[in-house]
């Protein structure tokens, strides 16, 4: 395999390789062939890394050098309520760049108990509920990633047209 999935892994084994020769190195746990999906109710999120006991939960993306809008607003929430389903004081989001392996390093708080109530209310409703009866994802963060999506004829249909200028 190649392409953008076979490069996310060979940045997060070197990312994991890297954390784990870091002064931290002793602390890292669940990470590379360790690592562990938690489940809260119908929410599962796999973290990168779980540094210390309940430090931090680690989240590692690859990204083109050509990307210049870090860090996305789906991974913010992705290692955020990673950190608050593993019980963690804090969420670290780094981004390797695909060209330099220049890492950015970004922490942020987890989800609050508020935002967590949400996402399962969210996740048991998207559970529930007939499909497309919810607004897709990329539409409610105002469809800009929806251009770089490989479905979005399928989930939007005409609406993208009313969203995104399409080349």
């Amino acid at each position: 395999p190649s392409g953008y999935a076979e490069r996310g892994h060979w940045v997060e084994r070197w990312w994991v390789a890297r954390l784990r020769e870091s002064p931290i190195g002793h602390k890292v746990r669940y990470a590379g062939a360790q690592q562990r999906t938690i489940s809260y109710g119908p929410l599962s999120a796999t973290p990168d890394a779980i540094i210390g006991g309940d430090e931090a939960a680690a989240d590692c993306k690859s990204i083109d050098p050509r990307v210049r809008e870090v860090p996305k607003p789906e991974h913010v929430l992705q290692v955020r309520l990673t950190a608050r389903m593993a019980g963690c004081k804090a969420a670290v989001l780094n981004y390797v760049d695909a060209s330099s392996f220049e890492v950015r390093e970004f922490i942020l708080a987890p989800f609050t108990d508020d935002e967590l109530a949400s996402a399962v209310d969210r996740a048991h409703s998207l559970l529930r509920d007939p499909p497309h009866s919810h607004p897709r994802e990329g539409w409610i963060a105002g469809g800009k990633e929806c251009a770089e999506c490989p479905f979005r004829a399928e989930c939007m249909g005409e609406r993208l047209t009313e969203v995104l200028e399409l080349p």
